[in-house]
């Protein structure tokens, strides 16, 4: 009797260490999951990025949509934009660093130095629904110094920016 006892015991060890082995070999067998990522990848952010034009002062940027509008803003107008800034990671956004959506847009005089430099010299040139990514080189942007803790000192940083409207 004990031996029977022993023997169906080893029977159903064996038996749950097949069942376990089994579950395991059959979930590596499917395929696995995409972790969720609320970055961009490389494609997404190279996708619109299909002219860069590179002013004088080191600015590049690249149009994303040309929108509707006729003029561009003169200097000391109020211009009202969206917008969202990485720093540049090999030319490609990186860490996000601010960002209007959400919170919503942000207004500020424009060509009379509210802004960054590259701020200024993009925006005076946009049209109304028009939206840019900009490369801004750091002589453009926070320069030597940076915006520590938030932008480290000679950062070279991207923004997409929307022209919503001027007055």
């Amino acid at each position: 009797m004990i031996s029977k006892s022993i023997t169906m015991n080893r029977v159903l060890f064996f038996l749950g260490i097949v069942a376990v082995v089994s579950c395991i070999a059959i979930s590596s067998l499917q395929a696995p999951k995409k972790a969720v990522s609320t970055q961009p990848s490389k494609d997404e952010k190279n996708a619109s990025m299909t002219e860069i034009i590179t002013l004088a002062s080191g600015l590049q940027y690249s149009i994303l949509d040309h929108g509707n509008g006729e003029t561009t803003p003169p200097p000391g107008s109020v211009a009202t934009v969206n917008y969202t800034g990485w720093l540049s990671e090999g030319g490609t956004p990186g860490k996000q660093f601010d960002s209007s959506i959400g919170r919503g847009p942000f207004s500020f005089v424009v060509g009379v130095g509210h802004v960054i430099k590259g701020w200024d010299e993009a925006v005076l040139q946009m049209r109304v629904g028009e939206k840019r990514r900009l490369i801004i080189p750091p002589q453009l942007g926070y320069g030597e110094a940076g915006y520590p803790p938030v932008i480290p000192a000679k950062s070279t940083l991207i923004f997409d920016v929307e022209l919503i409207s001027f007055k």
